[in-house]
């Protein structure tokens, strides 16, 4: 007779709520794909009882520079119990960390208890006039950054942190005798070894160090706050940061103590499947698969890649995503160009071997992250679809690494030939047009040599940057679209939508229009088709991407500019620097898939 399984009650998961409590906000050690995973699986009748299980585990998000879950975890608290001063600070934080330094300031400025009740927020406000120095090299930022800082150590001498910050904005500053000053007498204050995993006060005290003029007694104080321990990968990315700057000043190559801090690296994976049973020409035969996941293995390695971006198509795809996800500490994001059943039915499925579907659905539910960009695409799978899916991987890597101010790779699985649109050398060609380096695997060694520098990836025909708007009493002036025409523009009985080749022109065009009217808009990037009108006897653009970017309008704040995950990872593939500030998981409506949406950040 088989044991029968526990019985589960409210009681039973009350108590397991409450032990989950205790480890998230205690000492145990939960790895970033156990918290993501607390995070998907939430029941949110229970957490909506305990208001410390939200800010404990936006700390832990904090910590590991999660900052579009802290951004989630906290709007979600906000709605059950309104706006509480540590949740706001973590939320600051974590949109200062992701590029929107105003909406930062705006948080901390019209919330005069979280600077009160929360000891690093002063120190926070400081940090976000440093990014806008970094941002426009506006010096009155860097002295109001300073100003700010110098103010915080006052008011608490015994906080370290802001005094050390305000030595470092005086040296930027060229205030070379006062910087000295503050930096001795915070290294002063801290007298006395760091215990072991003191990574803060040792961080300090390297910075005093350097501040100082000494940067081999830096360079070893550095090391000694990194070495051994789990330490948070965002408080290494500040640390460098700062290190960086520092160093810049004292004219030394500002990447000096880049391996002290050992911080990962970002890939986007692009390659060939593997070959078709009877392929006429190999190019990717099974029996290379053991040497690919080899020499796949050990870029990973050696570059250090705990950050991957993939699809998931049988061959290079699912090597890769394996590859990463071996070690548990990495995060592994795949996109799907359509719905789980139609892309396995596509690109994953070899009639008579099952192999490959297994482990696709190993991959899949071994991922942080899955992206399905088009659920409702019927039918087969264009090279379009392809393309588009490729520069939205690609495009979330780099997003992701600017983020973490994080070197990023290319990774092609690659026999060096050119092919068809949304194929291997596409993203080849897009990554050199975006100068990101590329590791190449030709899947046979020892291959041909590929002509990385040759062509450009095929134009995007049929993907386009849509904007929709709310119409107002006026016309929309012919002038919004000088310099930026619009590939095809229709007008309904209360919107709009404008059709651009560039997530550039839609950009501008967007800012132009709102310059001239208060209004919401929309902004998505994503495949367009056109139909025929009977009546008329025209075709004219629509689809469900058309239709999504109408969706969306009804879920942007007032008077903003909103824009989807895809239009974002589109607009960093064009290298355009415009921030975006994460607005959370949002349905287009009731029974609908929840999706990123983004506002244009304010300068």
């Amino acid at each position: 007779m088989l044991p029968l399984e526990p019985q589960v009650t409210i009681e039973s998961l009350h108590r397991d709520l409450l032990a989950l409590k205790a480890a998230i906000e205690g000492g145990e050690n939960l790895r970033p794909p156990a918290l993501r995973e607390i995070w998907r699986e939430r029941l949110r009748p229970f957490w909506r009882l305990h208001p410390g299980l939200y800010e404990g585990l936006a700390k832990r998000f904090a910590a590991q520079g999660e900052n579009f879950l802290v951004i989630e975890v906290a709007g979600e608290s906000r709605r059950f119990f309104g706006e509480r001063a540590g949740m706001l600070f973590l939320e600051a934080l974590a949109a200062a960390r992701s590029g929107s330094s105003a909406r930062c300031r705006e948080i901390l400025l019209s919330r005069p208890e979280i600077l009160a009740q929360e000891a690093d927020a002063p120190a926070l406000l400081a940090r976000t006039f440093k990014d806008a120095w970094k941002a426009t090299g506006d010096p009155q930022f860097l002295e109001r950054s300073f100003e700010y800082y110098q103010q915080a150590y006052r008011n608490a001498p015994a906080n370290a942190f802001p005094g050390v910050n305000a030595a470092a904005m005086a040296l930027l500053m060229g205030k070379t005798e006062t910087a000295r000053a503050l930096a001795a007498e915070v290294s002063r204050s801290l007298d006395g070894a760091a215990g072991p995993g003191d990574y803060w006060r040792t961080v300090t005290r390297a910075e005093c160090s350097l501040i100082l003029g000494d940067v081999d007694q830096a360079r070893e104080e550095y090391r000694a706050a990194c070495v051994g321990g789990d330490i948070p990968l965002a408080n290494r990315v500040t640390s460098r940061a700062q290190a960086r700057l520092l160093l810049a000043k004292l004219c030394c190559s500002r990447t000096d103590f880049d391996a002290v801090f050992a911080l990962p690296a970002v890939a986007f994976f692009t390659g060939h499947r593997i070959d078709e049973p009877g392929r006429a020409t190999p190019r990717f035969p099974a029996a290379a698969e053991p040497d690919v996941r080899n020499r796949l293995k050990a870029i990973v390695t050696a570059v250090r890649i705990e950050i991957g971006y993939s699809s998931a198509a049988k061959g290079g795809d699912i090597l890769f995503a394996e590859s990463l996800q071996e070690d548990p500490a990495s995060e592994s994001h795949l996109f799907l160009s359509a719905d789980r059943e139609s892309f396995g039915r596509e690109s994953v499925t070899v009639p008579g071997d099952p192999s490959w579907d297994a482990r696709f659905d190993a991959v899949l539910a071994a991922a942080d992250d899955l992206v399905v960009l088009d659920p409702a695409r019927p039918g087969a799978l264009d090279d379009g679809f392809f393309d588009y899916i490729n520069r939205t991987g690609l495009g979330s890597a780099i997003r992701r690494a600017s983020e973490l101010d994080c070197e990023i790779r290319v990774i092609a699985l690659w026999d060096g030939c050119s092919g068809p649109r949304g194929g291997t050398s596409d993203v080849v060609g897009l990554a050199r047009a975006a100068r990101i380096p590329v590791e190449i695997l030709p899947p046979i060694l020892p291959g041909r040599t590929p002509e990385i520098s040759a062509g450009l990836p095929n134009p995007p025909d049929g993907l386009f940057a849509i904007v929709s708007g709310l119409l107002g009493s006026g016309e929309i002036p012919p002038s919004l679209f000088k310099g930026n025409p619009a590939s095809d523009f229709t007008i309904g009985e209360a919107h709009f939508v404008a059709y651009f080749g560039e997530a550039k022109a839609a950009l501008a065009f967007a800012r132009a229009f709102r310059s001239s009217a208060e209004a919401v808009l929309a902004l998505h990037y994503g495949p367009v088709t056109r139909t025929l009108n009977p009546v008329t006897g025209k075709s004219a653009p629509g689809g469900p991407h058309a239709f999504r970017v109408r969706e969306m309008l009804d879920r942007c704040p007032a008077e903003r500019i909103c824009a989807s995950a895809e239009f974002a990872a589109q607009a960093a593939v064009e290298g355009d620097k415009t921030a975006f500030e994460y607005l959370g998981r949002v349905a287009a409506a009731p029974g609908k898939p929840e999706r990123q949406l983004f506002r244009l950040a304010d300068s």
